[in-house]
């Protein structure tokens, strides 16, 4: 779901809360970063955080 709703985007500014669900690995909210981080490893998408 994550990676089709991404679709052509380079760049996505996040807030820091999401970062911290991928670290606690979240139940729910947890998985989606899993599949942002994903795109990030592959190297189709850019997270920039908020501070």
């Amino acid at each position: 779901m994550i990676p089709g709703a991404l679709a052509g985007v380079g760049v996505l500014a996040i807030d820091s809360a999401p970062l911290i669900y991928l670290v606690e690995r979240h139940t729910t909210f947890g998985p989606p970063m899993e599949a942002m981080a994903a795109l990030v490893d592959a190297g189709e998408l850019q997270l920039v955080a908020s501070p």
